[in-house]
């Protein structure tokens, strides 16, 4: 490593000055953030003694003065025009010529990587803010004592704290030495290497990158018009000023929803192996933590809470929901004050991301068994409204083809961010550690009324169903008909809590006859991942039910469940947890055949629902029951919902693992031999 120091020129280059870091650029060579991204080192056009300087600003000398010992700290804030964009910062995706070496069946793009100099985290927008929170003694010491930046006042705003960030990175700046910040300049130039050799910046062809993000905005919803200014998006996207982490989380969830033509004209092969590229890419970016804006840093880990790619995944969508909501309350997005010095484009758009994240954590805490990440008592943020979707312009959004927001589709978030309240609340009533009866049942009562209150446009359809009429609607009765039943079965102890006539069986039915009527008017892939959880728990309760001393209801439950298995069959291509479920719930269906075959199945009955262990059935002798642990082991915790189940299946070795999707698996194992792709014929209903 090389200490000299070569001339530079007085003027930075343009993809530099874009980025507002330091130019290393001389006269005979370019700049090193332009070698490494490939392009022209073109200088900018100076504004040097082309406008008005406020000198001798009164308070800012004073006050840099006194740090250290009298030297001046240097001035954080770039030369050149203030006025930028807020994502300015980000790299541009350039078109460069595709590199096939590590991917030889993709077509595809380069985005340059972010530049090397140890001085550009200081180089930041107001979306690199640092909530200290008020009992952090610098920040008490700021606002109560004496600020040494003299940017503190009566209100804290984003700005401030940018800029205290800021000075902050300089005083450690200062501390370094040169041959320290050499060493820091290589270290970040060989994770640019090493992430350009892993194609972290690859991207899909522009035609294909298109349709997903057209894929993306039409039926990515609640994340894409809650996560996202789309105008914004649009405008910033056409100059190509997209993070490449933010660009591959979208296209990691456009896979989901696209067709088959668009990720195969991107060169995969299949569906998992294209989200499993996109994935990578993403999460290889943000651990390098090449991203400094925490906007977009907490975008994508929303979208990559989408992820779970095999049964033993620690890294799965519990894990990144817990690192969105970590960063979204670091923001102070959960609280009102931190929106009072925001205009009202960002206000509205860091409310919508609010409760966007605040959706996404109710839900999947339900639907996982989990305790949620947010704590409601420390949460003001009020309801969403109308006026908080009133602030895009559609032209420019139609221009792009990212399809026009329907009074139906607004009114799906805003009912939806209502209904999740209202679940949390039943969540610590019926799980928390002093709930009791009383209050569960008080709490479910407030819930079963909230289908009362919603407006004409969200009254469950009668027509054909599209994703312009009906489809949101229909989604929305889905899970709230899917939040009863998991909260209904999981929180009581009665035996009979899923048998005719229950508050469950009749949620189950209700889900039932509206799979049947996505699947019937082809709506169902317009969201898939929406549609899995209240087919896993409404296939459930049918399944106890093929258990009832009725043969009329054992025959009805078989149908109902015969058609939630074609909807998983249909589904388990989108995502891979779908598929090895499909399998799972093909042999547990498989097991119960056989054992139909043999004796006349008993009534369902509940026979041990907080051990987890299963109560011995007649007819099971002890010794073939500690030989072979298939009762509890192979349904992975399912005991407690279907004691039904023989031990008629070959042994399996179990891997431990945590795993409850849909709420199903209580006490969760899983064999992580089982292959998650679908088998031909794993689930045969004429057994």
């Amino acid at each position: 490593m090389s200490a000299a120091v070569r001339p530079r020129v007085k003027v930075a280059c343009k993809l530099c000055h874009s980025r507002r870091v330091k130019c290393d650029r001389t006269e005979e060579s370019a700049c090193t953030n332009c070698q490494l991204a490939g392009q022209e080192c073109q200088s900018i056009i100076s504004r040097r003694g082309k406008y008005k300087r406020h000198r001798n600003e009164p308070g800012r000398v004073r006050s840099i003065r006194g740090l250290k010992n009298g030297g001046p700290l240097p001035d954080p804030s770039p030369k050149g025009d203030s006025t930028v964009d807020s994502h300015a910062g980000l790299p541009a995706i350039t078109q460069e010529a595709s590199e096939t070496v590590a991917a030889p069946r993709e077509t595809c793009e380069e985005a340059p990587p972010p530049p090397v100099d140890s001085s550009s985290n200081t180089q930041g927008n107001d979306n690199e803010m640092v909530h200290y929170g008020d009992s952090f003694n610098l920040n008490y010491i700021f606002r109560e004592m004496c600020d040494p930046f003299d940017t503190a006042s009566g209100v804290c705003s984003p700005e401030k704290n940018s800029e205290n960030l800021k000075n902050l990175e300089s005083l450690y700046l200062e501390n370094l030495d040169g041959l320290t910040r050499l060493a820091l300049d290589e270290r970040k130039r060989d994770d640019n290497l090493r992430l350009r050799s892993q194609g972290a910046f690859r991207m899909p062809p522009k035609e294909v990158g298109d349709e997903l993000i057209r894929v993306f905005f039409r039926y990515s919803l609640p994340m894409s018009s809650l996560l996202f200014d789309r105008e914004d998006f649009c405008l910033k996207y056409e100059s190509g000023r997209i993070s490449p982490l933010l660009l591959h989380a979208i296209h990691f969830v456009a896979i989901i929803h696209c067709e088959d033509s668009v990720y195969k004209a991107a060169g995969f092969q299949n569906r998992h192996e294209a989200s499993c590229a996109f994935y990578h890419r993403a999460k290889a970016l943000y651990d390098a933590n090449y991203e400094s804006d925490s906007i977009v840093n907490l975008q994508t880990v929303c979208l990559l809470s989408q992820w779970w790619g095999t049964p033993t995944e620690q890294k799965y969508t519990w894990h990144w929901m817990g690192i969105a909501a970590s960063l979204a309350q670091s923001l102070e997005l959960h609280r009102s004050r931190a929106y009072a010095n925001l205009n009202t484009k960002h206000r509205k758009l860091r409310r919508r991301m609010w409760w966007g994240i605040y959706i996404l954590d109710i839900l999947e805490s339900l639907i996982l068994g989990q305790t949620p990440h947010i704590n409601d008592a420390y949460c003001d943020v009020s309801q969403l409204t109308e006026d908080d979707f009133d602030d895009e312009d559609e032209e420019i959004i139609e221009s792009h083809m990212l399809g026009k927001r329907t009074t139906e589709s607004t009114l799906f978030l805003i009912y939806l961010s209502d209904l999740t309240t209202k679940i949390s609340r039943c969540l610590l009533m019926t799980f928390g550690a002093n709930a009791d009866e009383s209050t569960r049942t008080e709490s479910l009562e407030t819930l079963s009324s909230w289908g009362t209150s919603l407006p004409k446009e969200l009254h469950y359809p009668t027509s054909t169903i599209s994703i312009q009429n009906g489809f949101w609607a229909s989604l929305l009765h889905l899970l709230y008909y899917t939040c009863r039943i998991l909260l209904h079965r999981n929180g009581s102890h009665f035996p009979d809590r899923m048998s005719v006539g229950t508050t469950t069986f009749d949620a189950a039915v209700k889900v039932v006859r509206m799979l049947e009527d996505l699947l019937s008017s082809d709506a169902l892939c317009f969201s898939p991942l929406y549609v899995i959880a209240p087919t896993f728990a409404s296939l459930s309760t049918h399944i106890a039910n093929m258990q009832s001393s009725s043969q009329k209801v054992r025959d009805v439950s078989e149908h109902r469940v015969h058609l939630c298995m074609l909807v998983l069959d249909k589904l388990q291509d989108y995502w891979p947890p779908v598929a090895w479920n499909y399998r799972l719930f093909s042999r547990i269906l498989q097991a119960l055949k056989a054992r139909q075959s043999v004796d006349k199945c008993p009534p369902y009955q509940d026979f041990s629902a907080n051990s987890g262990f299963r109560t011995q059935q007649p007819g099971l002798s002890s010794s073939r029951h500690n030989q072979n642990s298939l009762g509890e082991s192979f349904v992975c915790g399912l005991a407690s919902e279907f004691p039904m189940v023989d031990a008629t299946v070959e042994p399996v070795d179990i891997a431990t693992t945590a795993f409850s999707f849909g709420g199903l698996l209580m006490n969760p194992q899983f064999n992580a031999e089982i292959p998650f792709l679908y088998q031909e014929n794993a689930y045969n209903p004429g057994l």
